[in-house]
C-alpha cells in the first residue's frame, strides 16, 4: 500500500471512531466502534489497489451515514425534549408546536390513535404526539 493511501485509510478510519462516539445511546455506539475495528482488521492485507480503493469509497460512503444518524438524532432528540409527554410545547409564549418545527402534518391513517400523532420513520419515535 502506498504511502499516502495508508494516510488516507487511518485518517479515515480516525474520523469514523470520532463520530461513532456521537451516538448519544450506549449500543449504538459500542456497535459501531466495534463494526468499524472488525471490518478494517479484516481488510488489513488487502494489496490489490483497485479493491483498496473500493473499500475506501465504501468507508467514505458509511462515514456520511454515520455523520447524518448522529447529527439527525440530536435535532430528533432536541425537538422531542421541547415537547412535553402529553403532546404540549414546553415552551410558553411565543411558542411553536412540534407540527411546525419538524414541517409536517398530522398522520391521518386509520392506525393512528388520534389526529395529532405523527410517525417519524426510521427514527424509533414513531407515534410521537405534537401539540
Amino acid at each position: 500500500m502506498a504511502a499516502s493511501s495508508r494516510a488516507q485509510v487511518l485518517d479515515l478510519y480516525r474520523a469514523m471512531l470520532r463520530e461513532s462516539k456521537h451516538f448519544s445511546a450506549y449500543n449504538y455506539r459500542t456497535y459501531a466502534v466495534r463494526r468499524i475495528r472488525d471490518a478494517f482488521r479484516e481488510n488489513k492485507n488487502v494489496k490489490d489497489p483497485a479493491e483498496i480503493q473500493a473499500l475506501v469509497n465504501k468507508a467514505k460512503r458509511d462515514l456520511g451515514i454515520i455523520r447524518r444518524q448522529t447529527s439527525d438524532a440530536q435535532v430528533v432528540l432536541s425537538i422531542y425534549s421541547r415537547i412535553d409527554h402529553h403532546g404540549n410545547s414546553k415552551e410558553t409564549s411565543g411558542s411553536i408546536t412540534g407540527q411546525q418545527i419538524l414541517g409536517a402534518s398530522p398522520v391521518t391513517n386509520a392506525n393512528a390513535p388520534g389526529p395529532n400523532v405523527l410517525a417519524l420513520k426510521g427514527t424509533g419515535l414513531s407515534g410521537l404526539k405534537l401539540g
